[in-house]
């Protein structure tokens, strides 16, 4: 009698476990503050706290792991059932993604370096005509490069990550970096550098929007799950508050 109990306890267990594991999706990220990355040995970055929000509201929990980008591109497309964040949306990948939900706006600049800038907002006077003649960087995988290439950009470095991206430029090696405009801030003043020194240079392109991506097997229920509770964030204002303490 006392092994039928246990074993029917255990099959209960096992039941509730994989409903539960069933419920949590796993989501390749990189980092890339405040988009999305480690703080304090915690996931953080507003897109984080967007599907943070989308569990409360109905949708999945979600498991992250951080790899280098261009790893987390392919790990997405292996791993069936995952999601890739912070994924910008181009016509090159546009057929080779499933994208769930529009996460937040995003605009791409150049910005340079000079040590000696003691303006509270330094502007760049170089076009972009200018600067595509130089040595720009960018990090790995970065959907900006076939519009660089296309503008005419022929010198274009790709670095293994934001840091190494900052160090660069820092150094001089490279005359811009090609970064999200609340990335490069963000992330210069983290490693420590004057604000003042990184000069905002031209944009390239106009405004787009970083996704929560999947490969094309995602499941349509999950992906329709995770949409309808997009939406009450937006309804209720949730999602608009944490933009305000981001962007």
């Amino acid at each position: 009698m006392k092994l039928s109990l246990i074993l029917c306890s255990l099959v209960i267990l096992y039941f509730f476990s994989n409903l539960s594991y069933a419920d949590e999706v796993l989501v390749y990220r990189h980092e890339t503050m405040p988009w999305c990355g480690t703080v304090d040995g915690r996931d953080a970055g507003v897109t984080v706290d967007i599907l943070e929000q989308i569990t409360l509201h109905g949708g999945p929990s979600f498991r992250y792991k951080s790899v280098p980008w261009p790893r987390a591109q392919k790990m997405v497309h292996t791993t069936k059932g995952s999601l890739i964040i912070p994924l910008t949306r181009t016509a090159a990948r546009e057929p080779y993604y499933t994208w769930i939900v529009s996460l937040v706006p995003n605009q791409i600049r150049l910005t340079l370096f000079d040590e000696f800038a003691r303006s509270e907002s330094p502007k760049s006077n170089l076009s972009l005509a200018q600067i595509k003649t130089m040595s720009v960087g960018v990090i790995q995988g970065s959907s900006i490069i076939p519009e660089l290439e296309e503008t005419g950009f022929k010198s274009i470095y790709e670095a293994d990550d934001i840091e190494q991206l900052i160090g660069l430029l820092v150094k001089k090696r490279l005359a811009a970096m090609v970064e999200s405009k609340l990335v490069d801030t963000y992330q210069w003043q983290k490693l420590g550098y004057d604000k003042k020194s990184l000069i905002a240079g031209p944009n390239v392109g106009g405004v787009g929007y970083i996704y929560l991506g999947a490969g094309l097997d995602f499941p349509p229920e999950m992906t329709k799950k995770i949409r309808l509770a997009m939406d009450k964030i937006k309804a209720n204002g949730v999602y608009d508050e944490i933009l305000s303490r981001w962007y």
